[in-house]
């Protein structure tokens, strides 16, 4: 007999538990730390706790998406408050003069386009800050 025989004859005998308990246990037998095993949960552990692990994530996922929406709308508004700012610094280092520029006289605006123009911010302005109450209230 060949040593290919003699293996095969050999199988015949050694063909694993047959029983459902014996293929659970010897399952595990590689099992060193299952990170990498099929099996999520050893019977030691708490399956609740891993079952309450994705819904864990899930929320806070939900909370960090919320908050960086709302960071970046407030950066937004930032960043338009910073450039009104720099706009209205130039504006005082060196005020518009209509006689230097004849060209320009759609600059001076008469009050009621003025006050439309005030009114329509302040609307807006109150806009903004009811969504933002909104992004903070959810």
């Amino acid at each position: 007999m060949t040593r290919t025989q003699i293996n095969q004859a050999n199988a015949q005998h050694s063909t694993g538990p047959k029983t459902k308990t014996g293929k659970q246990r010897s399952s595990l037998n590689a099992l060193r730390h299952g990170l990498t095993g099929q099996i999520i949960v050893l019977p030691v552990e708490d399956r609740e706790a891993c079952q309450r692990l994705p819904r864990q994530f899930e929320k806070t996922l939900a909370l960090l998406k919320q908050l960086q929406s709302t960071r970046l709308a407030n950066e937004g508004h930032e960043l338009n408050q910073a450039a009104n700012l720099v706009q209205m610094h130039r504006m005082e280092e060196e005020p518009y003069d209509p006689a230097s520029d004849p060209g320009k006289d759609d600059f001076v605006f008469s009050d009621e386009e003025i006050e439309a123009r005030l009114a329509r911010d302040d609307r807006d302005q109150r806009a903004a800050d009811a969504e933002d109450y909104c992004l903070e209230a959810a």
